[in-house]
């Protein structure tokens, strides 16, 4: 079921790919940044005028959509909550965004974010939040993650498959079928993504 982790090979992949894959420190691969305080008068709760950035916040409701502002911080880069009972949830943003104080930032270094990225980082992120009455995951514990990853033309064609997914279900399925996804998705298509640091 799972990938051999000595060859670095996942279980089930496409046939024109072969490699062994990489793992390196997400810090290595990409910027970590965090976002900033923004007042509730630099929010609009719709798009208007020049307000046509989406704001992300920890929340995990409405995938953290908090409203629009009139400046972005990044480009198509992958967000994290920091701080709460979300801490540890990991979105990919695609597009301009603002991202509020809470919310961590994995932008563009040596690898650009994808949802293949996402995806990965995600579904490991839980084992390193520090499960106090504040649940955290910041920073310098997000850089220190190893995450594995095959080259750019298969980490498109794993993202292309998950934009597809997420294109094909509404919300409420994607709760539904889950277990499905996480299954055969990240079990037999990605590397088993075991604690690591």
């Amino acid at each position: 079921m799972f990938a051999d982790e000595k060859t670095l090979k996942p279980a089930i992949r496409f046939k024109e790919f072969t490699n062994a894959w990489e793992q390196r420190r997400v810090g290595e691969l990409f910027n970590i940044s965090r976002g900033y305080v923004l007042g509730k008068k630099e929010i609009k709760s719709y798009k208007f005028g020049d307000f046509i950035y989406p704001v992300y916040s920890s929340q995990t409701e409405n995938n953290g959509l908090l409203g629009y502002n009139n400046k972005y911080l990044e480009k198509d880069a992958i967000t994290w909550t920091t701080d709460g009972a979300n801490a540890g949830t990991v979105f990919y943003r695609r597009g301009y965004f603002y991202a509020t104080n809470v919310c961590g930032i994995i932008s563009e270094k040596l690898m650009k974010p994808n949802l293949f990225y996402s995806n990965s980082i995600g579904k490991i992120t839980q084992k390193f939040v520090n499960k106090t009455n504040n649940p955290k995951l910041m920073s310098n514990v997000m850089s220190e993650i190893i995450v594995k990853y095959p080259n750019i033309n298969e980490q498109n064609k794993i993202s292309e498959i998950l934009q597809w997914f997420y294109s094909l279900i509404t919300l409420h399925q994607r709760k539904h079928y889950y277990w499905f996804f996480s299954f055969f998705i990240h079990k037999k298509v990605f590397i088993y993504m075991g604690v690591e640091r």
